[in-house]
Parts: C-alpha cells; sequence; structure tokens
C-alpha cells in the first residue's frame, strides 16, 4: 500500500508511451482501488472499456 505512488507514476508512463492500449487503464484502476480511489478506479475501468470493450474481462 505504501508503494501506490511509485505504481501509480509508472503506470501512468506506460500509458504516456501506448496511449491507444487498454490495459495500462486497467492496471491503473487496479492500483487506485487497492488505493480505495474508487473513483479514480471507475473511470479509467470505462475509458479502457471504451478502448477495447472485446478485450476487458467480465
Amino acid at each position: 500500500m505504501h508503494q501506490l505512488p511509485e505504481a501509480l507514476a509508472a503506470v501512468n508512463q506506460a500509458q504516456a508511451l501506448i496511449p491507444n492500449s487498454p490495459a495500462p487503464l486497467v492496471l491503473r484502476g487496479e492500483i487506485e482501488l487497492s488505493g480505495n480511489d474508487w473513483r479514480a478506479a471507475l473511470a479509467d475501468q470505462n475509458a479502457a472499456l471504451a478502448l477495447a470493450p472485446m478485450t476487458i474481462p467480465p
């Protein structure tokens, strides 16, 4: 839990490098959930789903 800022920074960098991929958004959403940031997590999961609706597992 104490490494959330570092994890988010790394995922944000990945998102900048591959902006059309849902993977960084899904991972960032999972990290945000672990930090109890439900709104940000939901926004990232929805953005990932909009990018690739058939690649996100139910």
